[in-house]
């Protein structure tokens, strides 16, 4: 008899909490200057979902320039980077 071979991908290890990962983006989104609270160091490869990933990197970079944060800046701000 030979032994089962477990093997176990870094994905399943992973729990992933999407509807977390959409509360913050919608936080970032409504909440004027919420992203100046957000923990030092917080970035963009925290976001499992790749969507949301970008969302967090246009909202990051509209800080960056000094420039409002809303649905309208953010999805303008994808548009130009070619991600709908």
């Amino acid at each position: 008899m030979t032994q089962k071979q477990h093997t176990t991908s870094l994905s399943s290890l992973i729990r992933v909490n999407e509807n977390a990962e959409k509360l913050i983006i919608g936080t970032l989104l409504t909440i004027p200057n919420s992203i100046m609270n957000m923990c030092e160091g917080f970035c963009a490869e925290y976001f499992y979902d790749d969507f949301l990933r970008e969302i967090y990197k246009s909202i990051s970079y509209l800080d960056s320039e000094g420039k409002k944060i809303d649905i309208l800046t953010v999805s303008d701000m994808m548009k130009k980077n070619g991600i709908d």
